[in-house]
């Protein structure tokens, strides 16, 4: 069988030649290419910032994607067709994609991606360049006539866009395919920085320059105040120019050639430096400028006054407060008005809380002699890192009502009207009983120590007093203050009579915290000359438990 099988081979190859030798081989086509796919499922999406040559602006401002924010996502198939997709972010990271069970779509050899942010169910197929190869071109339209919001000051990133192409990645970091985008801004971003009045202090021991920044308004935009810097993102295609008034002089600028997802930096005002002898007494004004104890009645008087300078030690400043000045500071100011009745917790029979845990420690003690108990207080001057805390670890509290003189604190510039933003302080607190001291050393020229001869105490119990001190201790206040318009201070009228309290910081108990008190001028009788230090109950509102707020500058 197997001769036979090859005969009949050798047979059937020669009737093959023969027909080849009659006619040309046709020629075999190749096999149709069939276009890859894959399906994907994971989406590295990513942002980026501005880009500017200044390392101090490059890469500012990234847009940060959190849970709930939507992409929009066009993807332009090879066949010509288009899918325009809505992209969600998930707490865990992934991608919802709405209308989509599988959140997976199918990736196929030759499809485009683009990519935007915030994603709009107005921008659609019609809004966009299909035909476009990179994403400025794609989104075009849709670039040239987004819209900002004037008042770019609390919500910033509401006029954010972004867009981008993405890629495929047949490895996405995880084994499985990805596409790969990466958002990049397309508005232009405007920085405006405030000029400085430079006031160079000639005090010995020296005192760092205090760097004032001017205080800027604007025409007809409200942008975002970060640190005394002003940002305000800009659609490059409208050739925007801005104006307002800086230091109480006008401006305007205009801006060219910024292009999408830069930087352009305007300096606003102009720099101006005083030589200034830095005094306790010297009046702090809500733009942040100073004013010499020692200046014209009227000068001061026409100045918005909100507080005097009442300490220029460092070392009597909390390490709190300098932190959140980067280590530089030049004074304590104590506000020209009294804050309001506040309890300092809570109410009567709710007013008990151990605040040792956020760093209000108990300083003072029943078993220590007033002398040394003086001492320990005296130097407690860390009030804004204990109002910090209550801000940052009491904050659910703070909301709910508690603290209500912390909270007071928040808002006290809005009464007083200052410190602008353009200031460089640390803004209102509740100042610890060192801090508090100097207020009264300042104001009354009083000594406060426990050796002038007025000083006494009570044994087993945190109470001093100093007493005989041959000071009107309220004629005194008005007198500091006396330059200063009487819509910017508290004048103590000396036809009332009741006591002053003046709230700390410092707490002496979980119920109790430390108070300075005195007297007022009596109707009928002698300047009262005595200030006393004691205790009182956190809820003490009632009894007239009033406040001298303080910031540092």
């Amino acid at each position: 069988m197997k001769r036979i099988v090859i005969e009949t081979a050798a047979v059937m190859s020669v009737v093959a030649l023969a027909a080849c030798s009659e006619k040309t081989i046709d020629t075999v086509s190749p096999p149709v290419s069939v276009p890859e796919t894959a399906d994907v499922s994971v989406f590295n999406i990513t942002t980026e910032g501005y880009a500017s040559d200044d390392p101090d602006f490059d890469g500012l401002f990234r847009l940060e994607l959190a849970a709930k924010d939507a992409v929009g996502l066009f993807i332009v198939h090879a066949d010509g067709s288009v899918e325009v997709l809505r992209m969600v972010l998930e707490s865990d990271g992934s991608w919802n994609i709405a209308l989509n069970d599988d959140d997976v779509i199918t990736w196929t050899e030759g499809d485009r991606y683009f990519a935007y942010y915030p994603q709009d169910s107005k921008i659609d197929a019609a809004s966009v360049n299909l035909q476009a190869t990179s994403e400025e071109e794609f989104f075009a339209d849709v670039i040239a006539g987004w819209t900002v919001a004037a008042d770019q000051s609390e919500d910033f990133e509401v006029s954010s866009l972004l867009t981008a192409s993405g890629v495929y990645n047949p490895d996405g970091g995880t084994g499985k395919p990805s596409i790969d985008i990466c958002l990049s801004p397309k508005t232009a971003l405007v920085c405006f920085v405030p000029e400085c009045t430079t006031y160079v202090f000639d005090n010995t021991p020296a005192i760092p320059d205090y760097n004032n920044p001017l205080q800027v308004d604007f025409d007809g935009i409200d942008p975002f105040n970060d640190g005394g810097r002003y940002f305000y993102k800009t659609n490059p295609a409208d050739g925007t120019g801005f104006s307002g008034t800086a230091g109480g002089e006008k401006w305007s600028q205009s801006i060219s050639g910024v292009g999408p997802g830069e930087v352009v930096v305007i300096p606003v005002g102009r720099a101006s430096e005083i030589h200034h002898t830095l005094q306790p007494g010297d009046f702090f004004l809500s733009d942040g400028n100073l004013l010499s104890r020692d200046a014209d009645a009227a000068d001061v008087s026409s100045a918005d006054v909100i507080g005097m300078v009442t300490n220029i030690d460092p070392d009597r400043i909390g390490q709190a407060a300098k932190d959140a000045l980067g280590g530089v500071v030049h004074g304590t100011v104590t506000s020209t008005r009294e804050n309001s009745v506040y309890a300092w917790y809570g109410t009567q029979g709710n007013d008990s809380r151990d605040e040792s845990s956020i760093g209000l420690e108990v300083l003072a003690s029943v078993e220590s002699t007033p002398e040394e108990n003086l001492e320990i207080l005296d130097a407690d001057v860390d009030g804004y890192g204990y109002t910090s805390a209550i801000f940052s670890k009491r904050a659910k509290d703070v909301a709910s009502g508690k603290y209500p003189l912390f909270r007071s604190a928040q808002l006290f510039s809005n009464v007083v009207g200052g410190p602008e933003a353009n200031a460089v302080t640390t803004g209102w607190y509740v100042p610890a009983m060192g801090e508090l001291m100097d207020f009264f050393r300042t104001a009354c020229g009083m000594s406060l120590t426990s050796s002038d001869g007025t000083f006494g105490g009570e044994l087993n119990d945190i109470w001093m007093w100093w007493t005989g001190t041959g000071v009107d201790i309220a004629a005194a206040i008005n007198s500091s203050m006396s330059k200063v318009s009487m819509d910017d201070k508290t004048f103590l009228d000396d036809s009332d009579l009741y006591t002053r309290f003046y709230w700390t910081s410092s707490v002496s108990a979980d119920n109790l915290a430390l108070t300075l008190y005195f007297y007022a001028l009596y109707e009928d009788t002698a300047p009262e000359e005595n200030l006393m230090l004691r205790s009182s109950y956190k809820s003490a509102a009632d009894g007239g438990a009033l406040s001298r707020l303080v910031l540092v500058f």
